[in-house]
């Protein structure tokens, strides 16, 4: 009895292991649109002229959507910063974020800063631009981050 069930098992799961992995393929088809929407649906701004309005004191928030844990690691040093993660965005943006400001919105690679920055437009933010290569571009274009040790700059 405990090999036919085995054996029945084995079939089983060699007969939908093509159907799950086309599945799991349509879903990164559809996780690629969807950036692809968001990054042609929201402005975008390179990690120099991110740093450019830095530099020339323009006043924007800048709204790093990293989790917690990648704050520590070091941020973007500038007056206006804000930082919400991603995933509270929605439920805690409109009670910190004014719906007129200008907003940069950064993450670590510049796909959920695009997926934050188009939320924001959906939810009425009306001047949004998110940044193209996130933070992790920021730090190889050799610019600074802060963190509790201090300003670091890649050598």
């Amino acid at each position: 009895m405990n090999k036919i069930v085995m054996l029945l098992a084995g079939m089983l799961f060699l007969l939908s292991g093509p159907h799950v992995l086309a599945q799991q393929d349509a879903v990164f088809e559809n996780r690629e649109a969807i950036l692809e929407r968001a990054k042609e649906a929201v402005p975008q701004i390179t990690v120099q002229e991110l740093r450019q309005k830095i530099q020339d004191r323009e006043d924007f928030v800048l709204l790093d959507v990293r989790d917690p844990d990648e704050w520590k690691a070091g941020v973007v040093d500038y007056h206006g910063l804000e930082k919400i993660s991603r995933g509270m965005l929605e439920f805690t943006g409109p009670g910190v974020l004014n719906q007129h400001d200008r907003i940069v919105v950064l993450c670590a690679t510049g796909a959920r800063s695009s997926l934050a920055a188009e939320s924001l437009i959906r939810l009425g933010y009306t001047n949004v631009l998110h940044v193209q290569g996130g933070i992790i571009e920021w730090v190889e274009t050799g610019y600074p981050v802060k963190n509790r040790l201090g300003t670091l700059v890649k050598e």
